[in-house]
């Protein structure tokens, strides 16, 4: 009372502190819980178009899957029929060939294709085994077939193909245009996801991840790649390209209504293959913070940092080995409904303290 009576200023600067520091202290509160909200949702919608680029890799791995069963369980038993048995004859004839072509149907089926019998020796991994090779031919046959059912513009992949270790390949796109065949199929052999397919290499015959990678359809993908064996002999490989269009085709359709950042998808070793934005994905990230994202994502399968003024969240892919990675400037936030009420709580603090100013 004394203090009131003999200092009455100190009082009301005391007071007008306290209102002054509580004011503040509960804008922040209110900001830290919108912080909290943010993150979650960015992270909520990071994990549900991870959710659906997984689904769709899962459904091309089936789709390789079963490919691998038909062509086992055709092996097995010859399917043939008059006009395959004519190609199979046929096929006695083309051994000098450089490059030659057989149709399970000449209107309804895409080429098998494959090189002389001289050429094969070229190649370490290739081996043309004549007990085994009337059965896979015929198996691949009746593969063509199937293929050209497929609507290449419905299709996640960009190309599925087989490649035999007797020579010999199908594919459901054609080689690129003006490359010399031989030297193609080179380029292809040495491919990380044919040579990952050795049995001393993939002892387990799993399916295995690569990429990006110069792959059959001469661009920058994504592949999928599965041993094709049976009786423990290993006859050849089936693979499927996903290109950066169709994945960056994907990322689109999956991106939620309301704003979010730049979404990229980087292999595991965060190398680009596709971006949901204009422009390379590489731009987003200097070398010092590529090195600082790969420390942060080798020890979780999600997660978020930040890097000078955004905000980095990523989500690892089940199925596919990337990861998707989200980000987010601080003036795409601040255009966002948690953004806007950011800025309306720090409108209200700064008008409530302007008030408390001139009252004082």
């Amino acid at each position: 009372m004394k203090l009131a009576h003999s200092h009455p200023e100190a009082v009301i600067h005391v007071c007008f502190l306290l209102v002054f520091l509580f004011s503040s202290v509960l804008t922040w509160r209110e900001g830290s819980v919108l912080k909290a909200t943010y993150e979650l949702s960015q992270r909520a919608s990071l994990k549900d178009i991870a959710d659906d680029l997984d689904r769709q890799f899962q459904f091309s791995l089936d789709q390789l899957l079963f490919c691998r069963n038909m062509l086992q369980q055709v092996m097995r038993a010859p399917a043939e029929n008059s006009q395959m048995r004519r190609q199979l004859d046929y096929f006695s004839l083309l051994g000098s060939q450089p490059v030659w072509h057989l149709y399970a149907s000449m209107t309804h089926s895409l080429p098998l294709s494959g090189i002389a019998d001289d050429a094969v020796a070229a190649y370490p991994l290739f081996r043309r085994d004549d007990a085994r090779l009337k059965p896979e031919l015929a198996a691949t046959l009746m593969m063509s077939l199937i293929l050209q059912l497929n609507d290449a513009n419905r299709d996640f992949h960009s190309r599925l193909w087989y490649l035999s270790r007797a020579g010999f390949w199908l594919s459901s796109t054609p080689l690129p245009q003006g490359e010399d065949t031989l030297r193609y199929l080179t380029r292809v052999v040495n491919a990380p996801w044919f040579t990952a397919m050795r049995p001393e290499s993939n002892l387990s015959r799993q399916p295995r991840w690569s990429g990006p990678d110069a792959t059959a359809a001469g661009r920058s993908a994504l592949t999928l790649s599965l041993p094709v064996d049976l009786d423990g002999y290993w006859y050849g490989v089936l693979a499927m390209d996903f290109s950066a269009a169709n994945i960056r085709q994907q990322l689109l359709l999956s991106l939620p209504e309301r704003p979010m950042g730049s979404i990229l998808f980087y292999d595991i070793n965060l190398r680009p293959l596709a971006s949901a934005v204009d422009g390379p994905a590489t731009a987003h990230f200097t070398a010092e913070q590529i090195a600082r994202l790969q420390r942060a994502i080798a020890h979780s399968d999600r997660g978020a940092l930040r890097l000078d003024t955004r905000y980095i969240s990523w989500v690892k892919t089940r199925y596919a080995r990337g990861v998707l990675i989200n980000v987010d400037t601080l003036r795409q936030s601040l255009t966002g409904s948690t953004g806007q009420v950011a800025l309306a709580l720090l409108g209200m603090w700064l008008l409530f303290t302007l008030a408390l100013l001139l009252s004082h």
